[in-house]
């Protein structure tokens, strides 16, 4: 797996993600073969702006990472995105395989929290966008806007937006 998790310039990490979705793209049209870009972010259905939710979401942050060097597969692409997300390029995964993959991910992490004094009460929500070639772009920035997209479509239904019922 590579992941880019202690890169903090964020140019930096969007230029290492571009040239790796290119490269995944010239493989899956040689081979016919799907990939997925996913994109996960961490939070909490509470508001913003207490300390200890701060305190917490850094810490759940930090078992997200242990927790998808764990699951990842070699071939995966795993970089922070945004403040409290991450991004990851899935190889040989349709849109189905990753979406399989991010529940897993989420009953793993909430799991993970329950056992932990401390954050059973905690109301820990992960949202996610996932955009797969070529189905959803042909292109970086296609892939790119499909997936933003969708992960703040998910952002809306998993904090309550009235506006997404």
């Amino acid at each position: 797996m590579v992941m880019f998790g202690d890169i903090h310039d964020k140019e930096t990490q969007y230029t290492y993600f571009k040239e790796w979705v290119r490269g995944e793209m010239r493989r899956s049209e040689r081979y016919h073969r799907p990939f997925s870009i996913v994109a996960l972010e961490i939070g909490s259905s509470k508001t913003q702006g207490d300390t200890e939710d701060i305190i917490s979401e850094d810490i759940i942050f930090k078992i997200m990472v242990k927790l998808l060097r764990y699951k990842q597969r070699a071939s995966d692409f795993v970089a922070r995105f945004g403040t409290s997300g991450f991004i990851m390029i899935l190889p040989e995964t349709d849109k189905k395989g990753a979406s399989t993959f991010t529940e897993r991910i989420k009953v793993h992490l909430k799991d993970f929290l329950l056992d932990e004094e401390g954050f059973g009460d905690k109301d820990i929500v992960i949202s996610k966008g996932i955009a797969t070639f070529p189905e959803d772009g042909m292109t970086n920035d296609e892939l790119y806007k499909v997936v933003n997209e969708a992960l703040n479509e998910s952002k809306k239904k998993v904090r309550g937006d009235p506006n997404t019922r």
